[in-house]
């Protein structure tokens, strides 16, 4: 079977901003928009979709800070960082900024107090599709509430101030 090559003109969506190498920057401007709108949408009553950019800001506030510390123009630096597993980020940001003989305590203090044993990792897919369950073998959506929705905020809240002292880390 031979492939034609697809000669239909494609339509780009929306268009590239000014360009910048302080990508820091434009990540940091990105989380606080989707904090900003998620803000927003838990007080309208929209409780999923303001989970889901919560867990967006904090994505890209950990960015802010790996990009902060490594070269962001490196192709292994942005393949490192391309996943929405916050929880492999967070980890990628303690190898650049935690010795060895503190990762272990920081990990686990991130684990328990910052993210609350919440696993994120999974939380960013729940919150978009409809979740297979094999021993009912169907389908189910994830509900979130107002209290689901303000832990997740609190959450990011954590994250923030964690990472505002992330550097003292580094000494």
């Amino acid at each position: 079977m031979t492939h034609q090559s697809d000669t239909r003109t494609r339509t780009r969506i929306g268009k590239l901003g000014p360009a910048s190498d302080d990508v820091t920057f434009q990540y940091r401007a990105l989380a606080e928009e989707d904090e900003r709108i998620g803000r927003h949408l838990l007080e309208l009553g929209a409780y999923r979709q303001a989970t889901y950019l919560f867990v967006q800001a904090m994505e890209k506030y950990v960015r802010v800070r790996i990009f902060a510390v490594v070269n962001p123009t490196l192709d292994v630096y942005r393949q490192r960082t391309r996943t929405h597993d916050l929880e492999l980020l967070l980890e990628f940001l303690m190898e650049i900024v935690a010795s060895g003989d503190i990762r272990e305590q920081v990990r686990s203090q991130l684990n328990d107090y910052v993210l609350g044993g919440v696993r994120f990792s999974e939380l960013h897919n729940d919150l978009r599709y409809p979740l297979w369950l094999s021993r009912r073998r169907s389908y189910a959506p994830l509900q979130i509430d107002r209290s689901a929705a303000e832990t997740v905020l609190q959450r990011l809240d954590a994250l923030k101030q964690f990472l505002a002292g992330v550097d003292r880390l580094r000494r």
